[in-house]
C-alpha cells in the first residue's frame, strides 16, 4: 500500500483495474488478482483519472502525466511546463484527444492537446 494519506481514487471503465494516489505516488491494483500491477514514484500524486476508454490513465500532481495502460503502463506524455504549482484536477475530452487541466494556485483551466 501506501506510506501517506491516499489523495485520489479512481476505477477504470471495466472495473478491472483500480488506480490509488498519494504523497508517495501512484499505485494500479487489478482487483481480479488482488494485486498491485504498476507503481510510479512521484511525489505529491493529487488527482489520478482512467480515460474514457480504459486505455489511458492520467496522473496529477507537480506536472501531468499520462500513462497507457495496454502498453505496460509506460507514460506517453508528460506535461512539466503548465505554469501551475500543482494540478488539483483534470478531466480527459472524448477519446483522450483533449485534457482539461486547473491547478490549485490559479484560476486559469489549462486545455492540453492529444495524448493519443
Amino acid at each position: 500500500g501506501h506510506s501517506g494519506h491516499v489523495s485520489s481514487i479512481n476505477f477504470s471503465e471495466n472495473g478491472y483495474y483500480l488506480a490509488t494516489g498519494a504523497s508517495d505516488g501512484l499505485k494500479v491494483w487489478d482487483l481480479r488478482k488482488l494485486k498491485q500491477v504498476h507503481s510510479l514514484e512521484t511525489p505529491g500524486v493529487n488527482c489520478v483519472e482512467f480515460d474514457y476508454s480504459g486505455l489511458y490513465l492520467g496522473v496529477g500532481s507537480a506536472d501531468m502525466k499520462v500513462i497507457a495502460t495496454k502498453k505496460d503502463w509506460s507514460i506517453v506524455a508528460t506535461y512539466a511546463d503548465l505554469g501551475l504549482k500543482q494540478v488539483s484536477t483534470f478531466k480527459f475530452g472524448k477519446d483522450a484527444n483533449t485534457i482539461l487541466v486547473a491547478g490549485s494556485d490559479s484560476r486559469n483551466l489549462k486545455i492540453l492537446g492529444s495524448a493519443a
